[in-house]
């Protein structure tokens, strides 16, 4: 009687396996009951195995027209058992990291970050097929759907996959795009790999509830963001919703002040002066820790002058002008300044594209402010550029003694120290360049213009300092051997194991033809 209990139960867990599989290959959403239905195989199957092992043993040995079948029963069932356990086990993984730097894990912060995910996030990457970077990203990829499942990620060549790579605005390789219902975030990897920190920083901007507001002011000329033309912002204005940001406009005059939810105020090109009453609500909220963007042109009396006095900021009544080989083989014209290489702020420190400034003036610092003020250059000219002060001449001559010979600054951050004593500032903010045109729809998207604006308003917005993750170090143990153990490692594997494995196997060819 149970011997036929026990034939049932191979029978069924064979057939229930083999119905898993097909459901597997139907519906893979159920995984759960695929899950359980392969468990019950298995437990049916094992049944089996255990009641006629030797029964199944004993007619594997025999020398009858049975061997053959029976073999080929063991076989199908015993690669029923491995595939029920690898689909099992596939489905409820746990990772170790034996490195010895934990290489391979992820930092506490990311790991609390994915634990603590309230809505679905999917994850697009960008990358070209077979790249280094590719591979990199989806190991890393894999670690965080590993510690949630609200994370879910596809890779993508534009090249390939040109139609979507469109419709998320893909321009370059190794982009990813974050988007949880309406809420977006992106990445553009500076050296080619996506760092843990970047992907945790994007995961949060994009699944927290609270989305920061960046007023652009307007009543003075400056640059409007529904402007779609060449000379409008309407670009910023998609990549910093895009961003996450909440973008609204602001007249100071009609509000009266600057509102308390303005996490950043982007002043784009004024061409009129700004009113008393202006300047002391942009005045008063720097006294608040505002966060300021300024992108001033040549030539424009703005009267914002006495004001960026106080943050020891003159902008020089100048235009510069770069007679670099590089613009003329790009086919600009002397008065656009090209900046190559940037300083080594936290702003600019991974921007590795060129930007390019139209018509643009140069910044001074006064050193008489440094005790209150920290400022950093983030872009300079080059040493072929100068400040020209003649501007009734149509042909820019340098003169010595009343223009300003480059390398210029031309774009700069400033922070308020809230103490002299302190050793960090943590008061406002400020990024001033001196043009803005460079930011319009025209220019946007020229090499890096686009990254220079984004890291300036990701810095002003302080979303860098959400987290930050040390990179792991790689580090090198090589094992050194001697002369003796060198050879012993040499010829225990390559010789002695090999040759008793042959010699073990002619011994046993011998033994048989002798029975």
């Amino acid at each position: 009687m149970r011997g036929l209990i026990s034939r049932i139960c191979g029978l069924l867990g064979a057939v229930l396996a083999f119905c898993g599989i097909i459901l597997l290959g139907i519906a893979p959403e159920l995984r759960l009951a695929i899950t359980g239905i392969e468990l019950v195989a298995l437990v049916l199957l094992a049944f089996f195995f255990v009641e006629h092992f030797e029964v199944l043993r004993a007619f594997s040995v025999r020398r009858s027209t049975w061997v053959g079948a029976n073999s080929l029963l063991m076989v199908l069932l015993f690669l029923a058992l491995l595939t029920i356990l690898n689909f099992i086990l596939s489905r409820h993984t746990h990772r170790f990291d034996l490195s010895e730097t934990g290489k391979f894990s992820l930092a506490p912060q990311t790991i609390n970050v994915l634990e603590n995910l309230k809505r679905e996030i999917k994850v697009t990457g960008f990358f070209q097929e077979g790249g280094r970077p590719r591979e990199e990203f989806k190991d890393l990829a894999e670690s965080y759907r590993y510690h949630s499942n609200r994370l879910s990620y596809e890779l993508l060549d534009p090249d390939r996959r040109p139609a979507i790579a469109k419709q998320y605005g893909i321009t370059q390789f190794n982009s990813v795009v974050l988007e949880s219902g309406k809420r977006e975030a992106r990445i553009k990897a500076a050296a080619d790999i996506v760092t843990e920190e970047e992907l945790t920083n994007a995961l949060i901007r994009v699944s927290r509830d609270e989305r920061k507001v960046v007023y652009f002011l307007e009543g003075h000329g400056e640059h409007r963001i529904d402007d779609t033309g060449q000379t409008g912002y309407s670009q910023v204005k998609e990549a910093l919703e895009r961003e996450g940001f909440d973008i609204k406009t602001l007249s100071i005059l009609k509000e009266g002040k600057i509102p308390q939810d303005a996490s950043i105020v982007i002043i784009g090109g004024p061409q009129r002066s700004f009113l008393g009453g202006e300047k002391e609500a942009i005045r008063q909220y720097t006294k608040d820790k505002g966060q300021i963007l300024l992108m001033l042109d040549p030539q424009e009396k703005t009267g914002l002058e006495d004001l960026l006095a106080e943050w020891g900021i003159t902008l020089d009544n100048d235009l510069i002008v770069d007679i670099s080989p590089n613009l003329r083989l790009l086919g600009f014209d002397p008065t656009n300044a090209l900046v190559l290489t940037y300083t080594s702020h936290e702003i600019v420190k991974d921007l590795r594209l060129a930007a390019l400034f139209p018509v643009a003036r140069s910044i001074r610092f006064s050193s008489e402010k440094e005790p209150a003020l920290v400022y950093q250059a983030l872009a300079r000219t080059g040493p072929s550029s100068w400040g020209e002060t003649n501007f009734a001449s149509r042909e820019a001559r340098f003169d010595p003694t009343l223009d300003q010979k480059g390398p210029l600054d031309i774009a700069a951050a400033v922070e308020i120290r809230e103490g002299e004593s302190d050793s960090k500032a943590t008061g406002a903010r400020f990024v001033i360049i001196g043009d803005s045109d460079f930011a319009t729809n025209g220019f946007f998207n020229f090499s890096g213009n686009s990254d220079l604006v984004m890291a300036s308003v990701n810095w002003l917005a302080q979303e860098k300092d959400l987290i930050s993750i040390r990179p792991k170090e790689a580090k090198s143990a090589p094992l050194i051997l001697t002369q003796t153990q060198g050879r012993i490692f040499f010829y225990i594997p390559v010789i002695v194991l090999p040759a008793v494995v042959i010699a073990t196997g002619i011994g046993i060819w011998r033994r048989r033809k002798r029975l």
